[in-house]
């Protein structure tokens, strides 16, 4: 069985330290994987993107600076299972710029 966790990607303590932290720590104790949400959709009152929610692709490099050897995984919000409209949401261009 793999075990993993999911990174400090939401909120106020969140930030690229406390995610290479996380991440770090994670792999020192054994965990096989480190995940983070990937979200098509937010709620109307909140600006997009969220200054306390940090973009997946750019964790997840983080992460995996961070470490050797503990996988990097993203899981989509619920009612998004097809991956083509996440891919989507990750243009060349965006995935580029990070």
């Amino acid at each position: 069985m793999r075990v993993g966790i999911h990174l400090p990607q939401y909120g106020k303590a969140a930030g690229p330290d406390a995610i290479a932290r996380a991440a770090r720590h994670a792999e020192e104790l054994g965990f096989a994987d480190v995940w983070v949400s990937d979200h098509l959709v937010h709620p109307a009152e909140q600006d997009y993107p969220s200054p306390f929610l940090y973009d997946p692709l750019m964790t997840l490099c983080w992460a995996a600076a961070a470490t050797q050897s503990v996988q990097v995984r993203h899981v989509q919000s619920p009612g998004h299972e097809n991956h083509t409209r996440n891919a989507a949401a990750h243009t060349p261009g965006r995935i580029a710029r990070l």
